[in-house]
């Protein structure tokens, strides 16, 4: 599932979503849901599909987006094989989250917090040293660090805390976070708590 384009503010405009089906034995069908502002002008919020074995299909939606508006999302989600799909065009200037993380006790802490207008979400993995991946570590293991992932859904101006357990030996335990949200990556170096 995924959708190109570019939407600009106070325009009316059109993008492209599609969908593939990776499957060389079977059809998919389904109904992509496409979500914006209510008051926004969208056509069409609702595309049924059904795709042939190793096919894709690609639809146009035309959206008007009005003056006023803050910078913010279209999504498009459908369900398959029990799991949602989903994806994401960002509307006028996105910018990134507010991240930090510290080593506090026996635990490292991600904080972070979204300065967008519209919700977010993503995972954090934790980048730590071979000697903290406990079991899979083997006999190199000192202590283990995890959860190694963690999803986060952040609406906008709100602060969240991610914590992430150091047990056994701490010394020369380090830890980079990798945060990632709707194709962005950002990685974020721990500091001193102060």
């Amino acid at each position: 599932l995924w959708m190109r384009g570019r939407v600009p503010i106070g325009q009316t405009t059109r993008f492209s979503l599609g969908i593939s089906n990776d499957a060389r034995d079977r059809e998919i069908s389904g109904t992509i849901n496409v979500v914006a502002a209510q008051e926004w002008t969208m056509i069409p919020r609702q595309v049924p599909y059904r795709i042939p074995a190793a096919s894709q299909a690609v639809y146009e939606i035309m959206v008007v987006v009005p003056p006023d508006t803050k910078p913010c999302f279209i999504r498009a989600t459908t369900e398959h094989d029990e799991q949602v799909l989903q994806d994401v065009l960002p509307i006028g200037e996105i910018v990134p989250l507010e991240s930090s993380l510290t080593q506090e006790g026996k635990r490292f802490l991600v904080r972070l917090k979204n300065p967008n207008s519209d919700y977010v979400e993503g995972e954090v993995a934790l980048v730590t040293p071979l000697e903290s991946w406990g079991r899979a570590a083997d006999t190199l293991a000192r202590g283990l660090v995890g959860p190694r992932v963690q999803a986060f859904r952040l609406e906008p101006q709100e602060m969240q805390e991610l914590a992430f357990a150091i047990a056994g030996d701490r010394a020369g335990i380090w830890a980079v976070a990798k945060v990632m949200w709707y194709g962005q990556v950002q990685y974020v170096q721990e500091t001193q708590p102060g």
